[in-house]
């Protein structure tokens, strides 16, 4: 959580860039993680101080992270990846619709 509260803060103004959460990448022993999209690179271990400001910084185009990206298996990261373009694709074509509340009762 601490990351994600500093990435949350950081990225607050930057409309370049977009924080999606991500349910599950498999890999909790080797988190937090962090996927960056298109790269499609995942970065694990992100619990020291000042790794959030290191992603941002990567994430804006300023500094590449020199840290052995988080190797997932064939099948998993060809799934997760599936699941992050659809994530990706449902974000943007919401985005673009005008917001209407639905109430079912």
């Amino acid at each position: 959580m601490p990351l994600r509260k500093g990435l949350v803060k950081l990225l607050r103004h930057d409309r370049a860039v977009r924080l999606v959460g991500y349910s599950c990448f498999g890999q909790c022993d080797l988190g937090p993680n962090v996927a960056f999209y298109p790269e499609r690179v995942w970065y694990g271990g992100l619990s020291q101080p000042g790794d959030a400001e290191r992603v941002v910084r990567h994430a804006t185009g300023l500094e590449s992270l020199t840290d052995s990206p988080l190797r997932l298996p064939d099948v998993e990261r060809a799934e997760h990846l599936r699941n992050i373009e659809e994530l990706v694709r449902t974000l943007e074509r919401d985005r673009g619709r005008s917001r209407r509340w639905w109430w079912p009762f």
